[in-house]
């Protein structure tokens, strides 16, 4: 991130997403990595992969279960989250390799949308209250299945939290 004022004032976003909107996020989330404001290693990582041109491979399924979403955890408490439990892919054997390697900006740009800007427009008021509705049938679902939350006025606690 050393290199980040540097860049910033040379328009380098600019060349590189040629989208507004996306050049203004990531120039947010890259300013707060800067100073300091954000504790995370992935800004880091894409900061450092994008300044030197490097591509990543983005599967088209998903791979990993993240066991983060905890109460303890560094940055993802909520268990309800939408990327708490996504459902993992096997991979398919034997790979498939391609030809050559492209950027690809159609993938890029679901990315975007999909993983990054979801967690700047999380807090509108639509996605709050979708994210509260999902987690309290979820809640529900998991009293009847006999998990147990200490009481009703700690159920509703997990119901409205977030």
């Amino acid at each position: 991130m050393n290199l980040w004022e540097e860049v910033k004032s040379a328009g380098w976003l600019k060349d590189l997403l040629m989208d507004s909107r996306t050049i203004s996020w990531w120039s947010e989330i890259f300013q707060s990595t800067y100073v300091g404001r954000k504790d995370t290693w992935d800004y880091q990582w894409i900061f450092s992969c994008w300044l030197r041109n490097s591509l990543c491979i983005t599967p088209n399924v998903n791979l990993v279960t993240n066991l983060g979403f905890r109460a303890d955890s560094a940055h993802n408490r909520d268990p309800y989250d939408w990327r708490a439990n996504l459902k993992t892919v096997p991979m398919e054997f034997p790979l498939k390799h391609p030809k050559f390697m492209i950027r690809d900006s159609q993938a890029d740009s679901i990315t975007q949308k999909r993983y990054y800007e979801y967690t700047s427009s999380k807090n509108t008021i639509k996605q709050r209250l979708i994210r509260k509705v999902k987690r309290a049938k979820e809640i529900l679902e998991n009293h009847r299945a006999g998990q147990n939350y200490g009481g009703i006025i700690n159920m509703i606690r997990y119901m409205v939290k977030g």
